[in-house]
């Protein structure tokens, strides 16, 4: 087996490794802002040197310490980077793998506790910012020319200051009509580091698509609550800083991190073509 066939095995074993250290980042980063964070469990040596593996280690480990959403974070982590390389060239393969990552992260935190740490945003959109300035074949700028590298960066840039503002006027101008806080500052930044990975487009597409996905899940939420009878739907098992549990959906908080990052995972791997057509349309007006 060559190199170029292992690739896809060895990318999931990676991702699935990348997973772990995720859970672990996740449970460090809600315990600095004050949360107990014990969905996340660390797993000990009970499995022996084995028991320290992604996914194979939460079998062989003490029910002690074993976390269903460990195991979950690490298979969906190498998933997402295998997707990752059969849907994009190798090159822009590797970048969308740290972009996942990123994302990822911030749908778990964003879903638990209702934050998204800069880690996950003014961190990510730095590494979209350097990886676009050296591969230039992120933002499609064609082979590794200096003027390329500029091109690509000057496209990381410009979408980030296009998404992270768009979401700030919104939000803005949300609250002056609602009299209440529309988009948190962490959705602003987020938004901004999708854009140094995805460009301008993929940062809007993430705003108006994510905002689609989240009404799906509203409404998803609201015939389930009316089925139920409940004044809240507990869609996932969200952690107050009391360690007790908590409640979002219709009826209660909302998170909107995850649902960028669903439009933003889209737009990287799948859409971008017909996306990039379409508001490609609209710079004729300008």
């Amino acid at each position: 087996m060559n190199a170029l066939a292992a690739a896809p095995i060895l990318l999931f074993l990676a991702g699935t490794l990348c997973g772990r250290w995720l859970g672990a980042l996740i449970q460090r980063l809600a315990m600095a802002a004050g949360y107990p964070s014990s969905h996340y469990y660390r797993l000990s040596d009970g499995g022996g040197w084995l028991g320290f593996l992604p996914v194979l280690g939460h079998f062989l480990s003490s029910r002690g310490t074993r976390s269903r959403r460990a195991l979950a974070l690490e298979l969906l982590t190498g998933a997402a980077w295998l997707g990752c390389w059969v849907f994009c060239p190798p090159a822009k393969a590797l970048c969308g793998c740290v972009l996942l990552l990123g994302l990822i992260g911030a749908t778990c935190i964003d879903f638990d506790h209702m934050i998204i740490p800069d880690f996950f945003t003014i961190g990510l959109a730095i590494a979209g910012l350097v990886l676009s300035a050296a591969v230039p074949a992120l933002h499609g700028s064609g082979p590794l020319l200096a003027l390329n590298c500029v091109r690509s960066a000057a496209a990381a840039l410009l979408g980030l200051c296009i998404g992270s503002g768009l979401v700030l006027w919104m939000g803005l101008i949300g609250e002056l009509l609602l009299n209440k806080e529309v988009l948190g500052f962490g959705d602003v930044k987020f938004v901004g580091a999708i854009g140094a990975f995805c460009g301008w487009q993929g940062a809007v597409f993430s705003l108006f698509g994510g905002a689609l996905v989240g009404l799906a899940a509203l409404l998803a939420s609201a015939l389930h609550r009316r089925l139920s009878g409940e004044s809240a739907v507990q869609l996932f098992q969200r952690e107050s800083r009391d360690g007790g549990a908590a409640h979002f959906g219709w009826g209660g908080q909302f998170p909107f991190g995850p649902m960028l990052a669903t439009a933003a995972a889209l737009y990287f791997t799948l859409l971008h073509p017909w996306v990039d057509r379409y508001l490609n349309q609209y710079l004729l007006c300008f």
